[in-house]
């Protein structure tokens, strides 16, 4: 017998799953979905797309099993999420989880080391004019349509994950050094500050021309690398903050550092100087 349970997602899953089903109209894409359940309500708070090594065509699509797992790992790490199922994108013509869906989420549910009764399974289609996510609990060799809410991420971590800043665990940590120690590699100057809500920001001086001091400004998120860091350039005359368009960050995955952007920006600075027009 499954219990009765309620189930909310965060906007910021919204956001990653739109996103991935945009960046891969003609193909099958997903990723995992992880949370917690407590009192009776499954969260979802992360989601991943399909990693680095995998493969989709029109009509199926395999994740990059060790990407997702060490996302999860990472995460479990940070805030005692859990694994809680998968989601991917189907042909408009095919609305619902496949019978394969639920033969491999059957199985999933019927390893004990997973420890889970029912596995999320949302359904995304790729219409004109929005993304539609349908979400789905396999059970008992069926797929059952339920009804999600779509809340602030800020509200669940504030409210519901009972977890330490990124970089006072220990993997966050070790993330940390891995940065610091990559930038002064390349023989960047750093300045590190806490601010009011306990993030990091990173600064990296990426010109001191005339002394006047140009910084690439990195904003790590709480589940940072997992997610992208903001990025920003504070011009040193104006004093104002310009964007960065960045590949990396576009692109990003555990994989890239913040010196990949700084050499980004450096290959863009050098670029424009030997190509001016």
């Amino acid at each position: 017998m499954i219990p009765m349970l309620s189930y909310s997602v965060s906007s910021n899953v919204i956001e990653i799953i739109e996103k991935e089903c945009r960046r891969h109209p003609d193909i099958e894409t997903g990723g995992i979905l992880m949370g917690l359940t407590l009192a009776g309500c499954v969260t979802v708070t992360h989601a991943t797309g399909p990693g680095i090594i995998w493969d989709s065509s029109p009509h199926h699509f395999s994740k990059d099993r060790n990407y997702v797992q060490e996302v999860l790992n990472i995460l479990h790490e940070y805030s005692g999420v859990n694994y809680l199922g998968l989601w991917h994108k189907h042909p408009l013509t095919h609305p619902r989880p496949s019978h394969g869906d639920v033969l491999n989420a059957m199985e999933e549910i019927a390893d004990e080391q997973i420890g889970l009764e029912q596995l999320l399974t949302p359904i995304c289609l790729l219409l004109p004019n929005k993304v539609e996510i349908i979400p789905y609990i396999v059970y008992d060799n069926q797929a059952e349509q339920v009804r999600w809410t779509q809340v602030p991420h800020d509200s669940i971590t504030d409210d519901r994950i009972l977890g330490s800043q990124w970089y006072r665990t220990k993997g966050g940590n070790d993330r940390l050094t891995g940065e610091i120690n990559g930038l002064k590699d390349m023989g960047a100057e750093i300045e590190i500050r806490e601010g009011p809500d306990k993030r990091y920001q990173i600064r990296v001086p990426v010109d001191n021309d005339g002394g006047t001091r140009t910084e690439m400004v990195f904003l790590c998120p709480d589940d940072y690398p997992v997610g992208a860091p903001s990025v920003a350039i504070l011009d040193g005359p104006s004093k104002q903050y310009k964007p960065f368009h960045s590949n990396t960050i576009d692109d990003w995955n555990i994989t890239k550092y913040l010196r990949d952007v700084v050499s980004e920006y450096n290959a863009d600075i050098q670029h424009q100087i030997q190509d001016p027009d």
